[in-house]
């Protein structure tokens, strides 16, 4: 007789099932579908899966229990909107790849809110030469691609990989401007094509460095840099000085921390020796404190708008969530990700146009061209003035120039030593008088052939306003002695002077450059720097008046080396100069400030909408985080539901096995006790016989 089935009670699954009494069995079916919804407003405690409002601070992926007596489906806490939407820079070089370099580079460049930049707006990583030269093994083909090689620097001086932000649209144009004004001004001047002048306008292109001298090799890359072929030609040597150095998402003062590392003239590649600096400074105004309405009245604050700009977009989508969307579209795919980013950057781009957009894509612009030269010391040049000035002195350098034997140029830098002392001719003595005679010139000596080593700080200011001073007088500039900033800048300025100003107070108010600059302005004159130009463009997206016939130069013969300080070419710069360039090398190149004010604003449609995939993709990556991980979430609830299922189907068929075996087992007692019996009876029987 068998005993009776024990008793069963239906119970939540749980994940100890070895603490169970013997006595009770799970029993429970999966749930038929998992619903995806976003609930209203009066929920106080949610219930299925939400997208929780961003004041909600939960642990990530938190769950919550069912409790009813039937499991149903798990309900989901998403993470609140803390995640870090933005890549996060490695500590070390092998955790960097080239795909992280790229998110980095782009990062820096089109998200004014990323928050890894140091303050000369790049990312920089401690690393060795040995190291840098293991590590690049493995991706030096990705490295230098069309893609990635403009993006890092490494210095072996310092040791560190550097991160850049990449070319922007801005600087693209910025650059073609230049290239476009130097090609134009040599095919005017010489006749000749650009291939044909030995002069390379290098766009992004490498300059290799090399550590002080310590065997490990390096590199920098300006955005546009001037390489020229130098005298004789046979040698094939080649000379950069002039770069070019465009800001955008960067402040003026890390701007100019860059000039300063380029006329250090440490660790660069023989054939470079940066004389000439050009820096275009593009800026953003800030974003007002708060956003008004068409009544005058506050709709959002800054910060708020900041806070808020990663949110999804419910109202693009009928206020459903990422998840109702996602959901509706077919789940977590990559086309479903890539058709949420197309619409969301359209939809920014149209709320932009309007000016609805808070905060905006991209703020009004302002912009400022600054020059540094580096003029070649007194001690380099020959104290000869320019012969070629006079026609029959400029036949006879060009006869000398034909004649490149040794001998013949160490007669003639001798028979300039012996001419020291002695007076000069006519012609001399006119070109000496600009330099030597205080009374006529007294600040432009002081400014140019002095050290400024006797001078304040305060006194350092004044050497931007030489060049108007100059530029402006009656006499004009000497014949043969260039200057850079043309005698139609000294009138617009009188007459654009308040908007100048205006444009000044404004840009030195944002960026504080003039107030912590004046102790390195003043160290950058002893050692012979100058800032020659410092010139408003652009104000809050407006190019500014009496741009149209004002201009920034330079002479061809600034492409080969230093001027000196009276702007003259020495005999040395003289003598590195092409034959076929040398007849022009006085002529300026110009580059109209006018046009460079229009460069600077022609990308911005470009600007807007990179910075509007950028925001897209940065809200819909953070969206989908939250989807993939309630899909994760749902797919281990579901996991678990049917391994509860599986182990509770097992211990039931253990069970059952078990009563049978306890059924089988009574039986066979039974049967025992029947063959028992029956043998004790036969023993008796066979005792009664015997007795």
């Amino acid at each position: 007789m068998g005993h009776p089935n024990p008793p069963r009670t239906v119970t939540p699954p749980d994940d100890n099932y070895d603490d169970e009494p013997a006595g009770y069995t799970r029993i429970h079916s999966l749930p038929s579908q998992l619903e995806l919804r976003t609930p209203g407003h009066g929920h106080s405690r949610p219930t299925s899966l939400i997208t929780p409002p961003n004041s909600l601070n939960r642990p990530l992926f938190a769950a919550v229990e069912p409790t009813s007596a039937k499991p149903s489906s798990p309900t989901l806490l998403l993470p609140a909107h803390h995640l870090n939407i933005f890549p996060l820079p490695p500590n070390t070089i092998s955790d960097l790849t080239p795909s992280l370099l790229y998110r980095l580079s782009r990062s820096l460049t089109y998200s004014p809110d990323f928050p890894f930049r140091n303050p000369d707006n790049v990312i920089s990583i401690p690393l060795t030469p040995e190291a840098l030269r293991i590590w690049m093994k493995q991706y030096k083909n990705n490295l230098y691609s069309k893609e990635l090689h403009s993006l890092w620097e490494y210095s072996p001086d310092t040791q560190n990989f550097i991160i850049k932000c990449m070319p922007t649209p801005i600087h693209e144009k910025i650059a073609n401007y230049a290239i476009v004004a130097v090609v134009d001004a040599l095919r005017t001047h010489t006749g000749m094509s650009i291939y044909d002048t030995g002069i390379d306008l290098c766009s992004n292109t490498e300059i290799e460095t090399t550590g002080n001298g310590n065997g490990s090799g390096g590199r920098r890359i300006p955005d546009l840099s001037i390489q020229v072929s130098l005298h004789p030609l046979e040698n094939e040597k080649v000379f950069t000085g002039v770069v070019w150095e465009i800001g955008f998402s960067q402040t003026l003062d890390s701007l100019k921390r860059r000039a300063r590392m380029w006329f250090s003239n440490t660790e660069v590649e023989d054939g470079v020796k940066i004389h000439l600096v050009v820096l275009v400074h593009v800026f953003e105004d800030e974003a007002p404190e708060a956003y008004l309405d068409a009544n005058g009245k506050a709709i959002m604050s800054r910060d708020k708008a900041k806070r808020t700009k990663w949110d999804w977009p419910s109202s693009l989508f009928e206020g459903r969530g990422v998840l109702e969307e996602v959901s509706r579209r077919g789940g977590v795919k990559e086309s479903v990700k890539e058709s949420l980013k197309k619409e969301i950057t359209e939809m920014l781009l149209e709320q932009d146009e309007d000016a609805e957009l808070m905060p905006l894509l991209l703020e009004p612009l302002g912009a400022r061209l600054i020059v540094y030269r580096k003029r070649e010391d007194s001690s380099e040049r020959s104290p000869e003035p320019n012969k070629h000035v006079e026609e029959n002195d400029e036949q006879d350098d060009n006869a000398r120039a034909e004649d490149v034997e040794e001998t013949v140029e160490e007669e003639e830098i001798a028979s300039e030593e012996d001419d020291l002392g002695t007076e000069h001719s006519e012609e001399t003595e006119q070109d000496s008088e600009v330099v030597r005679d205080l009374p006529t010139q007294p600040d432009l000596e002081i400014s140019l052939d002095s050290d400024l080593s006797e001078h304040s700080i305060n006194e350092v200011g004044d050497v931007e306003s030489f060049d108007t001073s100059l530029t402006s007088s009656d006499s004009g500039p000497s014949v043969g002695s260039p200057v850079y900033l043309t005698n139609e800048r000294s009138g617009d300025n009188d007459n654009g002077d308040d908007n100048v100003d205006i444009d000044v107070d404004d840009d030195d108010d944002d960026d504080n450059d003039d107030v912590g600059d004046d102790d390195e302005d003043a160290v950058d004159a002893r050692v012979g720097i100058e800032q020659t130009h410092s010139i408003p463009l652009v104000h809050r997206n407006v190019p500014l008046a009496g741009l149209a016939s004002q201009s920034f130069s330079l002479c061809i013969a600034e492409l080969y080396g230093p001027l000196a300080s009276d702007s003259s070419i020495t005999t040395h710069l003289w003598n590195k100069i092409p034959l076929l360039i040398r007849p022009h090398a006085e002529k300026q190149i110009h580059f109209p400030l006018e046009k460079l004010a229009q460069a600077v604003l022609r990308n911005r449609p470009q600007m807007r909408k990179r910075r509007a995939r950028d925001r897209a993709e940065r809200i819909v990556d953070q969206a989908w985080a939250d989807a993939v991980a309630v899909e994760q979430a749902l797919q281990k609830g579901q996991q678990r539901l049917r391994s509860a299922a599986e182990r509770e189907k097992r211990r039931v068929e253990r069970r059952v096995r078990k009563i049978g075996e306890l059924e089988d087992g009574e039986g066979k007692e039974e049967n025992e006790g029947r063959d028992d019996r029956g043998t004790q009876k036969r023993v008796r029987a066979g005792s009664r016989r015997w007795l």
